[in-house]
């Protein structure tokens, strides 16, 4: 299912039905595969963003292939807390 998240070419409706599945949604790998695939709907996205390592989170405020919402939303993470 994983190789399925990574894809560009799949229908959104697919990206919404693996986000809904509680069981493909517990693999880490599912979940930062469908936050970096720019055809996954923004609001499944951010709702992922939580989920994500820091790591994670560096790479994709950089990226420039995912929604500008997403990638600020990663920023706006990996920002310094005042």
């Amino acid at each position: 299912m994983a190789a399925i998240a990574k894809m560009a070419n799949v229908q959104e409706d697919i990206f919404r039905l693996i986000g809904q599945t509680r069981q493909w949604m517990k693999s880490y790998a599912i979940t930062a595969a469908l936050t970096t695939n720019p055809k996954t709907p923004v609001a499944l996205s951010l709702n992922l963003l939580s989920r994500l390592h820091d790591g994670d989170v560096k790479i994709l405020s950089a990226e420039r292939n995912v929604p500008d919402v997403v990638r600020l939303a990663a920023q706006k993470r990996l920002a310094p807390k005042v």
